[in-house]
C-alpha cells in the first residue's frame, strides 16, 4: 500500500493515560499540503489506551481526508507510533488477515483502517517520525491530541 505522487501528508498522534479506564484518550490528525496545514481534526474516546488513541488518530485522518478531499487518493501518513508504521511497512497486517485476526490486539481498529483504505481506494505510504524530536507538524499533532484528551473535545465512539 504505497503512495505515488502524494501531495498530502497526514500527521497523526494519540494521547492517553494507560490503566485509567475513566479517562478519555485523545487523538488528532493534521492534513498538510505543500508544508501548509489544510485541516486539523481531533477527538477523544472514553477509556482508550495509548495504542487505541494512536490507531484512532489514523482512522480519523483517513476518514476526514476522504470527506474533505474526495478526488485525492495518494497520501502519506506520518506517525510517531512505530507499531503502526511497521505494521504497514513490514506487512504485519497480511499475516493477521491470514490468521483470521486470532491474536491481534485492537483488531477492530486495524480492520477499520484497512477497510477505509480499500473502500476509498487510497494509496497510502506510512512513515515513522520520532516523537518529541522537533518535527513541527508532529509536535502540533501531539499538542492537539493532548488538548482533545484533557478537554474531551469532539468525542466519538468506535462502533
Amino acid at each position: 500500500m504505497m503512495a505515488t505522487e502524494a501531495n498530502y501528508v497526514i500527521y497523526t498522534d494519540g494521547s492517553a493515560v494507560n490503566g485509567k479506564k475513566n479517562i478519555a484518550g485523545g487523538f488528532s490528525a493534521i492534513i498538510v499540503k505543500d508544508n501548509k496545514v489544510k485541516k486539523i481534526f481531533k477527538g477523544s474516546e472514553a477509556g482508550a489506551n495509548s495504542m487505541q488513541s494512536e490507531l484512532l488518530a489514523v482512522i480519523l485522518g483517513l476518514y476526514e481526508f476522504t470527506e474533505h478531499f474526495p478526488h485525492q487518493n495518494h497520501l502519506v501518513i506520518r506517525t510517531d507510533s512505530k507499531i503502526i508504521a511497521d505494521c504497514f511497512l513490514q506487512g504485519w497486517y497480511k499475516t493477521w488477515i491470514e490468521k483470521k485476526w486470532m491474536t491481534t490486539k485492537n483488531k477492530t481498529y486495524w480492520q477499520l483502517i484497512l477497510n477505509i483504505m480499500m473502500v476509498c481506494n487510497l494509496q497510502v505510504k506510512f512513515e515513522w517520525v520520532r516523537g518529541h524530536n522537533g518535527n513541527h507538524f508532529n509536535e502540533m499533532a501531539d499538542r492537539v491530541a493532548l488538548k482533545a484528551r484533557k478537554t474531551k473535545e469532539a468525542q466519538m465512539q468506535l462502533i
